[in-house]
């Protein structure tokens, strides 16, 4: 007997938010990597998206099959604290995207969290299982791990901030290649497209950041990004058996999940 659960789908955003946890407090670190520049006063040409507008834009139960869809929780889409510095400082904003839904300065941004279905076994009768059946159970359970999470979240932006944001993010790529830290975790950021194909929107740009755990380079996430007019489109994909270092196949922001998401920005 076989049932669908979610258990696997939470367990590996529960691995993934012990290490980011790492990562939080990189706003500060924004804030330090340009201390002369001054913040514009003027009133943005135009308003950003208001937060019903993009509930509708944002992905639901059902949108893409195979899927399950929830809603972020409201602190899911606030910066993390200030704490530790990344080092560089230029790359403090790859560190926000961690905990934020979108890079720069987005006005209002929704979250989901879109996990990929998974089958584990369930015991049958008192539970009691021989050797033969506990190791079938084991393997069934280490499958279980072998799950895709995505972030995803779409954001508004006012006036030109959608496009300042996908300009500053590649610039951050440049910056960022040769690796950085946020406080003693060592991070890099590989496999950069910065021009990738936009898929009817106005422009993307790809990236994956490893981790360094024991000398060994992880792919903690991989990352896609979209800017279609003044919202922005944040994928953040998670396997929790590459966050374990054991694996996880060739995997990456789900094809189906972006070809739903993008088709509800009409």
């Amino acid at each position: 007997m076989r049932r669908t659960t979610p258990t696997a789908a939470a367990a590996v955003a529960a691995l993934a938010a012990l290490v980011l946890t790492g990562c939080g407090g990189a706003s500060e670190a924004a804030d330090d990597a340009k201390p002369g520049d001054e913040k514009k006063t003027e009133a943005p040409a135009a308003p950003a998206m208001s937060q019903g507008d993009l509930e509708k834009l944002a992905l639901a139960e059902g949108d893409v099959e195979g899927f399950t869809v929830e809603k972020g929780a409201a602190d899911d889409v606030m910066p993390p604290p200030k704490g530790a510095k990344a080092e560089p400082a230029e790359c403090g904003p790859y560190a926000d995207l961690f905990m934020k839904t979108a890079p720069g300065e987005p006005g209002p941004a929704v979250l989901r969290t879109v996990s990929e279905k998974q089958e584990t076994p369930a015991l049958d009768g008192d539970g009691d299982l021989d050797m033969d059946e506990l190791e079938a159970f084991e393997d069934a359970m280490d499958d279980a791990f072998d799950v895709q999470v995505v972030r995803v979240g779409v954001a508004g932006y006012g006036g030109d901030g959608a496009a300042d944001a996908m300009k500053e993010l590649r610039d951050w790529t440049g910056a960022c290649q040769g690796g950085f830290a946020v406080g003693p975790q060592k991070q890099g950021v590989t496999d950069v497209v910065p021009d990738a194909p936009a898929r009817g929107t106005d422009e993307a740009t790809t990236f994956t950041v490893t981790v360094d755990t024991e000398g060994k380079k992880i792919p903690m996430s991989r990352f896609a990004v979209y800017r279609d007019g003044d919202t922005v489109v944040t994928f953040m994909a998670m396997n929790g058996a590459a966050l374990l270092g054991e694996g996880g196949g060739d995997w990456g922001v789900p094809e189906a999940v972006v070809e739903a998401q993008l088709g509800k920005l009409g």
